[in-house]
């Protein structure tokens, strides 16, 4: 549930947030900020290069920094109801890259998931959301900043999806960002629904 209304901020990066008078035991704010806006990519596709091979390239690197986003957390108390100012620190998202490898075979159409332990933002927001894998078993997304040492791995079949939760896992820093690389067996993969 919303406590306030969405608020865009101002040239000084201010806005006003008036909270709806409800009940609430756990609450927090949620900045967000895209490299691009919709308006600026649609613009800059209709000044892309008309070389077939430019264009492309430029597309590409258009469609990255399109993913690209700052965002910040803060959490409410119930004695800071009336708090006057509430100061945000943004923090950059990480590119994070991979491989899901399964019998040493890449893992096609797969979801992965990589997060923190969870906290008392994740129950307002999921900062965590699904990527799928491509025919090589490879991932590449844009992720809130945090200690990224848990994994989940979903493969959706007609016979009943399994899923592989993995702990402590660990990754490379690469000029880009975060890379995981993820070989695992068949047999580790769970049933849903299995007990």
């Amino acid at each position: 549930m919303e406590l306030a209304a969405p608020q865009t901020t101002n040239a000084d990066g201010r806005c006003e947030l008036l909270l709806y008078d409800v009940s609430w035991t756990l609450a927090a704010v949620h900045a967000l900020r895209a490299e691009l806006k919709t308006e600026e990519i649609m613009e800059m596709v209709d000044d892309a290069p008309t070389d077939p091979l430019a264009r492309e390239e430029f597309l590409r690197a258009l469609y990255e920094r399109g993913r690209r986003f700052s965002s910040a957390y803060h959490l409410l108390t119930l004695e800071a109801k009336g708090e006057p100012l509430i100061t945000l620190q943004m923090a950059k998202a990480i590119k994070v890259t991979g491989r899901v490898q399964v019998n040493g075979k890449p893992l096609a159409k797969a979801f992965v998931t990589i997060g923190s332990q969870p906290t008392a933002i994740d129950q307002l927001y999921s900062r965590w959301a699904p990527e799928l894998t491509d025919h090589e078993g490879k991932f590449a997304y844009y992720s809130v900043p945090g200690d990224l040492d848990r994994a989940r791995i979903v493969v959706e079949r007609a016979d009943g999806n399994r899923f592989l939760n993995l702990n402590d896992i660990r990754s490379k820093t690469t000029s880009a960002g975060l890379d995981f690389q993820f070989d695992t067996k068949a047999k580790d993969f769970t049933r849903e629904g299995k007990l």
